[in-house]
């Protein structure tokens, strides 16, 4: 997960692994200030929302309501004034993320199903 403030600052990376638990060389080499976690499902356990018929329901705003989350609802067709970092920080970050995976596919992970949760190459070979 990539975040950063509103100045533009960028937060300290969060990785979820798809597993039970984070073993130590799955962090060997990762980011400077980087938290790891694990969830069954790999996906984070928090509720992330916006104005996106698709997420909204009247079941999960009472839900918000009974748990004391404040939903907060965006105007439609407003990324561009609503969420500047979605335009000027995120987008162009996907693109580079997505440069960097599709080299990788085509050179050193082609023949890997997908990416190895350890960072080096010689730490993934110890624990095979």
């Amino acid at each position: 997960m990539f975040a950063a403030t509103a100045k533009g600052d960028m937060l300290a990376c969060y990785v979820v692994y798809k597993a039970k638990y984070v073993y130590s060389t799955w962090v060997e080499g990762g980011p400077k200030k980087s938290r790891y976690n694990a969830t069954a499902s790999g996906w984070f356990d928090i509720l992330l929302g916006d104005n996106l018929s698709s997420h909204l329901s009247a079941e999960v705003v009472s839900l918000c309501n009974d748990n004391n989350i404040r939903f907060v609802f965006l105007p439609g067709n407003s990324t561009h004034l609503t969420q500047p970092l979605d335009i000027a920080f995120f987008r162009p970050l996907k693109a580079a993320w997505r440069k960097i995976l599709l080299e990788w596919k085509r050179g050193p992970g082609m023949k890997e199903p997908s990416i190895p949760k350890c960072f080096s190459e010689n730490i993934c070979k110890i624990n095979k």
